[in-house]
């Protein structure tokens, strides 16, 4: 790519790209190191008049669709620097391709919710046909995973609202796994984002949905953990507070090795998770209940402490 043509992308000089086309016609086949052609790099800095200029005078129809060495289009680097009115202006050309993907599979709507974009990512929904939502990038993250994961709750909210007269639909998204087997009510306690994990457990759930609360805290990742044991394991009592609140009963929650989440606490030394779930507010029941569980190799929490050689003050609590 020329430099002076680099530079007006990049700066947003409309009056020094209009000279530079005169001399010599932009198009998609001048491009950068990287492969980016004037209308990815004007996206990308958001400059609007550069972007619509380009539009409607570059060389060739077909610009809004070229893609660079990551196979991102002028829309998934708009998507990634959040520029809601250079998206609003790249979804008119219908070579944008809402649905284009990059080379680690993402589209412009996983890349704004990624990076939290909420403006971009309103607009993105609306264009995006109902199917896109839910379809994953490379490592079968979906938005919602990657939004739950990075803790953007308005991102979130957007997400489990979009297209309200499929909301049955929508909220199957809920139930899509990654490929650790992470859902996105995983993702969003992995991150200790409690907000999230209420937003999530606090939806409408309607008739003909596969979704419940109850569900959706018994699924377990590919090593066997429910949210509740990923709550225990990094000491988020705060977390395991708000299940419990939805679902007293989720401590009995075992995990495919048979684990409970007393086990999960007591292995990484999470003393606070351990006294929260044995106080005496919760009564002699829960302490019995989960000190004295065995797990798929016949461990106690007691055998784990001992094992583990983690803080005294645990034998005193789980006896």
């Amino acid at each position: 790519m020329r430099p002076e043509l680099f530079i007006a992308a990049k700066k947003g000089n409309l009056e020094t790209l209009k000279n530079l086309h005169r001399e010599n016609p932009i198009g998609r086949g001048e491009v950068t190191f990287e492969g980016n052609t004037a209308l990815h790099i004007a996206a990308r800095e958001g400059h609007l008049e550069v972007v619509q200029w380009i539009l409607n005078n570059a060389k060739g129809c077909c610009i809004a669709g070229a893609r660079n060495f990551n196979k991102n289009t002028p829309l998934q680097e708009a998507a990634k620097k959040g520029n809601a009115e250079v998206l609003s202006i790249l979804l008119q050309n219908k070579k944008s391709g809402v649905y284009r993907r990059n080379q680690y599979g993402e589209t412009a709507l996983i890349i704004a919710s990624e990076y939290g974009h909420v403006g971009a990512v309103r607009l993105l929904l609306a264009a995006t046909p109902l199917f896109l939502v839910f379809w994953p990038r490379d490592d079968r993250q979906t938005c919602l995973n990657v939004a739950a994961y990075a803790g953007h709750l308005e991102v979130v909210k957007l997400i489990l609202n979009a297209k309200s007269n499929c909301f049955n639909a929508i909220q199957n998204i809920l139930l899509i796994k990654d490929e650790n087997g992470v859902t996105p009510l995983h993702a969003a306690v992995h991150g200790g984002h409690v907000n999230i994990v209420r937003e999530i457990l606090n939806i409408p759930f309607k008739c003909g949905c596969y979704c419940s609360p109850r569900s959706l805290m018994t699924k377990v990742d590919n090593l066997g953990r429910c949210a509740i044991h990923i709550a225990a394991m990094k000491g988020f009592i705060n977390i395991i507070d708000e299940l419990i609140k939805i679902m007293p009963d989720c401590v009995e929650i075992r995990s495919t090795c048979l684990e409970t989440v007393v086990h999960f606490a007591v292995e990484y030394n999470q003393f606070d998770v351990v006294k929260r779930l044995t106080c005496e507010n919760e009564g002699e029941r829960n302490a019995k209940l989960l000190s004295y569980d065995y797990d798929i190799h016949g461990n106690t929490a007691l055998h784990l402490a001992v094992k583990n050689g983690v803080n005294p003050e645990f034998y005193v609590r789980i006896l």
